[in-house]
């Protein structure tokens, strides 16, 4: 039950991750292809957008949970507690995005942050299948 509990946590966690990553490119997308006219497109990036915050928070908790019930203890050094903490990371650079300077926006490290946490989730993931 535990083993059953922990993978399905993984996967969600996998899905709430990749709806997250999304917005950005779905909106470059729709803007070199289709010149913003895709209504397919604005809806779907309209609605992640407005429920970002909501499914970060819901990737947090479920990211910490899988963890609690991973074979590996929460606060150990491996791929799945730093992926975690660039999680956190993530959320906490919204949080105090109004401190960042006018030179680097917020933004900015939000994406570098968020090519950080995939590559560290995929690395994670591949580790974890062999």
């Amino acid at each position: 039950m535990k083993l059953l509990l922990n993978l399905g946590l993984a996967k969600i966690a996998l899905i709430l991750s990749i709806l997250l990553s999304i917005i950005y490119p779905l909106r470059v997308l729709n803007k070199k292809l289709y010149d913003n006219r895709s209504k397919i497109l604005n809806t779907i990036n309209e609605r992640l957008r407005k429920h970002h915050k909501k499914i970060g928070i819901a990737l947090i908790l479920t990211g910490l949970i899988h963890g609690i019930y991973s074979s590996k203890t929460i606060l150990s050094f491996n791929l799945g507690t730093i992926t975690w903490i660039v999680s956190v990371m993530l959320g906490l650079n919204f949080i105090l995005r109004k401190k960042f300077s006018n030179s680097r926006p917020w933004m900015y490290y939000h994406r570098i942050l968020t090519l950080i946490f995939l590559m560290l989730m995929l690395i994670h993931i591949l580790v974890v299948k062999i």
